[in-house]
């Protein structure tokens, strides 16, 4: 469960999408109830054909439980065709997190809460020094080469972000109840709080099942607390303050008063 939903993660991504999307707020919900529905219609029907054909012992030793069900049911020619086929499909969404990691970064740099510099565009429009930042950070992550830690290391810490989405629109409608939004969450605040406990069991598993590699994100997603505290809260307050910036604010008054 938790590398299918990683390996369609464009349910979740779908989001970062709303300023290229036009009129988000009716195509926004159409094209995720639409998308999440053709998946998990798709999921189910492949674990069902799985079941059916593959025998339970098989199923627990197979490392590639698709190949073997193409062997099974079409020789062996018919598992490098689905070997070719996952190699496609990984290759669109390694592509798909490539795009809308980068315009979440860029989109963040635009809003002044990261680095300048990732908020750059080509002449057309593509931010390609956040397409740069994210490709370096993907590269150091997959330096352990160990397949199953980054699924961990990573899905850990989406399960955690996903999960705090529920409560913040929660929050945000009862804090600002007139604020316009592109488009609203449907069965509010029962629906964000099922997701909510759903991303929480999710967590609570993975991080059960490998420990280090969670806790290790885990202290990764918590510093940006100082981090941002640091940046956008005392830098500023203590720029404000500082004595150079008060004598330059008492001498342009002082020139710009009216001679007594």
């Amino acid at each position: 469960m938790k590398v299918f939903t990683e390996d369609n993660d464009g349910w979740a991504d779908l989001g970062a999408l709303s300023e290229e999307i036009e009129n988000p707020r009716k195509n926004m919900p159409r094209v995720g109830i639409m998308t999440v529905g053709v998946i998990t219609f798709a999921y189910v029907l492949m674990n069902l054909a799985y079941l059916l054909v593959v025998d339970k012992e098989e199923m627990k030793a197979s490392k590639a439980l698709g190949v073997e069900f193409a062997k099974q049911v079409g020789g062996e020619w018919a598992g490098y065709v689905m070997t070719a086929c996952v190699c496609i499909a990984s290759c669109g969404g390694l592509l798909n997190c490539m795009f809308l990691s980068c315009r979440q970064f860029y989109a963040t740099a635009r809003e002044g809460q990261f680095p300048p510099v990732l908020a750059k565009l080509t002449s057309k429009g593509s931010p390609y020094v956040a397409v740069l930042a994210t490709s370096a950070w993907t590269a150091v992550l997959m330096l352990p080469a160990d397949f199953s830690a980054a699924i961990n290391y990573v899905g850990f810490s989406l399960w955690v972000y996903y999960g705090a989405l529920g409560p913040i629109v929660i929050t945000l409608r009862r804090v600002y109840p007139d604020h316009e939004l592109p488009f609203k969450a449907p069965g509010s605040p029962w629906l964000p709080l099922l997701f909510f406990f759903v991303c929480l069991y999710i967590s609570i598993s993975t991080f059960v099942d490998s420990p280090l590699p969670c806790a290790l994100s885990l202290v990764f997603l918590l510093s940006a607390f100082p981090v941002y505290h640091f940046s956008f809260v005392l830098l500023p307050r203590w720029r404000k303050a500082s004595p150079d910036d008060d004598a330059e604010e008492r001498a342009e008054g002082s020139m710009s008063s009216p001679a007594a």
